[in-house]
């Protein structure tokens, strides 16, 4: 049996062993990579079994999230929705799907957050809706509480206070972040330093297909030890989604019962 809350990709589950209470996960990837959306695809499949999950995004309202995980699981372009050239019938079901999705027990909170802000509605969320993982969207938007800090200090300490709030509340908490071309985590290496699980998202960019070859580095830190992985996935460019390499981009996210949180 899985311990603690699933991703829902089989590879990266199998390595990490789910999302544990009290973990702080750094998922980071450049720009354009599509790490927001690996954290929405990951909250829904939690929300579709009933688990209570939240996310904190700087960036996309309530609405946008909605519309992104619609057109994955209707397998709508994402390129022809901004273009505007979604035909009656695609419209029709993403419609449907967002109307399916809008009840789960998905919360998102839209706009611009301090920890303190976080923390808070946490709290709020944790007591009245039974959350069970948080995801922040993303660590480097988080505005500062101390003026005199530089951002790279500022920085450390969200990802320190981030990881007080995974611990308070018995939760996993998940910071999206970007990093450089080289791979560097932007403003501050004290962030990997902070967290228990370091997941780095990558696609080959080479790779020209519908289906680009894509992954992610784990590392799992245990006290002074630390375990490194790499795995496998695929990334869809025209729904701009993430699946595992053995699940046909047609069939939906399988149930399974080691998805079960204790």
């Amino acid at each position: 049996k899985q311990i603690g809350i699933p991703w829902g990709f089989r590879a990266l589950d199998n390595t990490v062993g789910g999302q544990e209470p009290g973990d702080l996960i750094v998922s980071k990837a450049a720009r354009k990579t599509g790490k927001s959306v690996c954290a929405i695809q990951g909250l829904f499949y939690n929300a579709k079994r009933e688990t209570p999950v939240a996310m904190f995004s700087a960036e996309m309202t309530r609405m946008q999230v909605l519309y992104r995980q619609a057109m994955i699981e209707e397998h709508i372009s994402w390129i022809d929705y901004k273009k505007g050239n979604l035909t009656e019938t695609e419209w029709t079901a993403l419609v449907k799907a967002v109307t399916r999705l809008a009840p789960l027990p998905m919360y998102i909170r839209q706009g611009m957050f301090t920890v303190r802000d976080i923390m808070a509605e946490t709290e709020n969320l944790v007591r009245n809706k039974g959350i069970k993982w948080i995801v922040v969207d993303y660590l480097q938007l988080i505005q500062p509480t101390h003026e005199k800090d530089t951002r790279e200090q500022e920085v450390s300490i969200i990802a320190r206070v981030l990881k007080e709030i995974a611990q308070k509340f018995k939760i996993p908490v998940t910071a999206i972040a970007a990093v450089n071309k080289d791979g560097a985590t932007r403003e501050s290496g004290g962030i990997e330093y902070a967290c228990d699980k370091l997941i780095t998202l990558w696609r080959d960019e080479k790779d020209e297909s519908k289906e680009q070859r894509a992954g992610a580095d784990v590392i799992q830190r245990m006290g002074l030890q630390y375990s490194r992985d790499d795995v496998k996935l695929i990334y869809h460019i025209p729904t701009g989604s993430w699946r595992d390499v053995d699940m046909p981009q047609s069939e939906p996210l399988p149930f399974r019962e080691d998805d079960k949180v204790f």
